[in-house]
């Protein structure tokens, strides 16, 4: 099996989403509360305002399709015990928010 690249990985605006959500000097967030702000961004509300069946749909979401695909492009640190996520440090994470720029990644 090939590995996902960063681009390919960035390919899905659920993940372009889920990796603008997460800033560099973050601690880890919980994949629920991490799902919250996914939604909240691309539904263009605030994250209290999402319900909380959305935002368990977008947990098993992120927890099953996407988080491993960004983890596995070298984006994220995802810990699927803890059930959290944060941004990769430096390496493949920067280069492509150098490349990209953050405006463009939501």
């Amino acid at each position: 099996m090939d590995q996902e690249s960063p681009f390919q990985a960035l390919s899905d605006r659920n993940r372009r989403l889920t990796f603008s959500c997460l800033e560099e000097d973050d601690c880890p967030k919980s994949v629920e509360t991490l799902a919250a702000e996914v939604v909240a961004e691309r539904e263009d509300v605030s994250p209290e305002d999402v319900g909380d069946e959305e935002r368990r749909t977008a947990a098993v979401k992120l927890y099953h399709v996407h988080l491993p695909k960004l983890d596995e492009a070298g984006l994220v640190s995802f810990d699927p015990e803890e059930r959290t996520v944060s941004r990769a440090t430096g390496g493949v994470a920067e280069q492509t928010v150098q490349i990209l720029g953050e405006s463009t990644l939501s």
